[in-house]
């Protein structure tokens, strides 16, 4: 049996893009941003004119409340109700293995509101991937 040109282009056609895209995939790759490839695992201290700030959580789950750094004036217990401080809230404590890195900030600037800038890396469970339904958004 012989085959026609036209039957036998679209599969020799599918055939040349694996192999143009097996061979653009094993060239070399560009990587932006820090070449050693450490991830920074603090949160910058200003972004242009914004002015960052730590957030603290009560883990107290009666309070749970948060405050900006600036507002306990060094205190490492709640002001509202005495309990433990932490950088995580209560929630996240709840929610994602112990040694899941979450690092928050909030940023200010004169006339703009506040924007809360959080970073939560997968540590070494998968669980401690939260699933789109647990992310929470921001207000509004």
């Amino acid at each position: 049996m012989r085959i026609e040109a036209k039957q036998a282009f679209p599969g020799l056609a599918a055939l040349a893009l694996v192999l143009l895209t097996a061979l653009a995939l094993s060239g070399g790759r560009v990587i932006y941003g820090d070449p050693t490839g450490e991830v920074p695992l603090e949160m910058p201290e200003s972004l242009g004119p914004w002015t960052g700030e730590n957030v603290m959580f009560c883990q107290n789950d009666q309070c749970a409340r948060s405050f900006a750094e600036s507002e306990l004036g060094g205190a490492e217990e709640c002001p509202a109700c005495g309990g433990a401080l932490s950088q995580v809230s209560l929630g996240e404590n709840k929610m994602l293995p112990a040694e899941t890195p979450i690092f928050r900030k909030t940023y200010r600037r004169t006339g703009r509101p506040d924007i809360l800038a959080t970073v939560v890396f997968s540590g070494l469970e998968r669980r401690a991937i939260p699933r789109p339904q647990r992310c929470r958004g921001g207000p509004g």
